[in-house]
């Protein structure tokens, strides 16, 4: 039997760029595959950059 976690995300509809937020994603019919994707994909940039023992920085560009 799978675990599921929840992390439920508030939009602020008084806040203008959380409206902005809000209306485009209200028509997405897999809001939670659609956020799975933008992690995903900051997870990937984020593995881009390493630093090293000597305290200098790694980019790996593709």
């Amino acid at each position: 039997m799978a675990t599921m976690k929840n992390r439920p995300v508030s939009f602020n509809l008084d806040n203008l760029v959380d409206e902005k937020r809000f209306n485009h994603v209200k028509d997405v019919d897999n809001f939670s595959g659609y956020v799975k994707k933008l992690i995903d994909r900051d997870m990937q940039k984020q593995s881009s950059v390493h630093r090293t023992a000597t305290g200098g920085v790694r980019i790996k560009i593709d």
